[in-house]
């Protein structure tokens, strides 16, 4: 099969995790399936609605140089009017379509208005539609009167070859390698610094926690909040127990997620956040907010613990609990790997590939 993959985002040396779940999944369809695939794609991050514009610009003048190239089925991932405009070359086409939504670009919709109708026409054109999570094909019903039927559930997997337990020793070498202090305990936080990944709810569920008691925060990502939430840190007392370790690449990751003894996403809005998937296959026993797709796959004290965004003092007193019940966290841990099965990349590339079958019958 011949695929054309449009995406407004895709990883770059400045911002490797920018989309770089749509990286995985191209990179498993090429592996594990006959996919040849052509991309039209954006790696920039602009900050300004100017930025933007050039971004979408730069973005539809791919999608002309590609427009005539030769393919079976287009795949739309990420569904905002810009970028559905930008890919318009390749979308008159009129070949088989399948879209992805991943999160705000169905929850960022109005009530109303031409954006709304222009992604409710685009998603019903469509052969098939993936929705990141159950409640996000449930948006898609509810307000924009897709057929059930037509949207799949499929997140976007973890690759559980690079994610995996290791052993004690293994943990020992890589804390000595990172200069991580032996026997401490340590809380992993990966994402952006926005507002939206609620990381000033871990720093004030930290800050009730006693000095002595207080773990260490590993802080992996940047953003446009991180001078605030360092003020945050700072009037809370708490800028000793956080070690900021900026944007990472993909590849270091699985070390961070195996040294940590917890794993925090106190976020106020996802789809199926794939840093929560990877923390799970590593061994990780993970908090995370009970939005998006997160209860598609934690069920709360048997793979991971859930709790409501911005509770604080929840999230505090889960965390002392599980600094002082060693094997409660090693039980739930070891559940959330075995769960993470279901969750593959190479199953969710099989049924993505599935789905670009039926599209062309």
């Amino acid at each position: 099969m011949k695929i054309m993959i449009l995406s407004n985002m895709y990883p770059s040396g400045p911002h490797p995790g920018y989309g770089i779940f749509v990286f995985h999944q191209v990179e498993a369809l090429k592996a594990h399936h006959d996919c040849r695939v052509t991309l039209v794609v954006s790696r920039a991050t602009p900050g300004s609605l100017l930025g933007r514009f050039r971004k979408y610009l730069a973005l539809q003048g791919r999608a002309w140089s590609r427009c005539l190239a030769s393919f079976d089925v287009v795949h739309l991932h990420y569904v905002s009017s810009a970028h559905i405009l930008a890919a318009a070359p390749i979308l008159l086409r009129r070949k088989p379509l399948v879209v992805t939504a991943h999160r705000g670009d169905i929850y960022g919709l109005p009530r109303s208005g031409p954006r709304k109708i222009l992604v409710s026409r685009l998603l019903r054109r469509a052969r098939a539609v993936i929705a990141v999570s159950r409640d996000l094909k449930d948006r898609m019903v509810e307000d924009l009167g897709i057929q059930e039927e037509r949207v799949s559930v499929i997140n976007v997997g973890c690759d559980l070859t690079l994610f995996k337990p290791r052993s004690d020793a293994e943990i020992a070498s890589l804390k000595q390698e990172l200069g991580l202090t032996p026997g401490a305990f340590h809380i992993l936080f990966v994402g952006a610094l926005i507002r939206r990944k609620g990381l000033d709810t871990l720093f004030k569920a930290l800050a009730g926690i006693n000095t002595a008691d207080r773990p260490t925060v590993v802080i992996v990502g940047a953003g446009p909040d991180q001078k605030a939430l360092g003020s945050l840190a700072s009037t809370l007392d708490i800028e000793e127990s956080i070690r900021w370790l900026g944007e990472r690449s993909h590849g270091e990751l699985p070390d961070l997620y195996a040294v940590s003894d917890l794993f925090v996403l106190p976020s106020r809005s996802e789809g199926t956040p794939t840093v929560m998937l990877e923390a799970m296959a590593s061994g990780t026993c993970a908090i995370v907010s009970r939005v998006g797709g997160v209860a598609d796959v934690i069920s709360h004290g048997r793979n991971g613990f859930l709790i409501d965004p911005e509770e604080s003092d929840a999230l505090r007193e889960l965390i002392v609990q599980l600094m002082r019940d060693p094997q409660l966290r090693t039980r739930v841990a070891r559940n959330g790997r075995a769960d993470m099965e279901e969750h593959s990349l190479a199953r969710q590339a099989d049924r993505i590939a599935a789905i670009y079958r039926n599209a062309l019958r």
